[in-house]
């Protein structure tokens, strides 16, 4: 009969299908991250990009979350991806921040007063001008 030491487990678990499947996620995670870096470099993004960008980093930040894999080559890809996929997202909120959404129509308020508001997702802006 075998006896499971540490590492006759550990080389058990490497070999895994579960840790496979898991480092396949991480693959796919990975190129995901690396693609959207390279998007939002050096690029004036258009509000239909930056929301494509904040839809996909959501949906890559849900599945990189959801590896629960507990084996020591899965929680190495994890740090690393992890620090890739916060720089991604700190870029977004400073595109978000230099480049937000506009919505210039007037609110419906009846002062005799239009406010202009410029909504980003961490500020709001309001400017107070009198009618003509």
């Amino acid at each position: 009969m075998e006896v499971n030491t540490p590492v006759t487990c550990s080389l058990k678990c490497e070999r895994n299908k579960l840790t496979k499947s898991a480092h396949r996620i991480l693959d796919y995670v990975e190129n995901q991250t690396n693609h959207w870096l390279l998007q939002l470099v050096d690029v004036v993004p258009t509000v239909d990009t930056l929301a494509d960008a904040k839809h996909n980093i959501g949906h890559i930040q849900t599945t990189f979350d959801n590896v629960k894999r507990d084996v020591q080559s899965v929680h190495v890809r994890k740090a690393s991806i992890g620090h890739k996929l916060s720089q991604l997202q700190s870029r977004l909120v400073d595109l978000h921040c230099l480049y937000p959404s506009v919505d210039n129509k007037p609110l419906l308020f009846n002062s005799g007063t239009y406010f202009l508001v410029y909504r980003c997702e961490y500020c709001t802006e309001i400017i107070l001008r009198p009618s003509l």
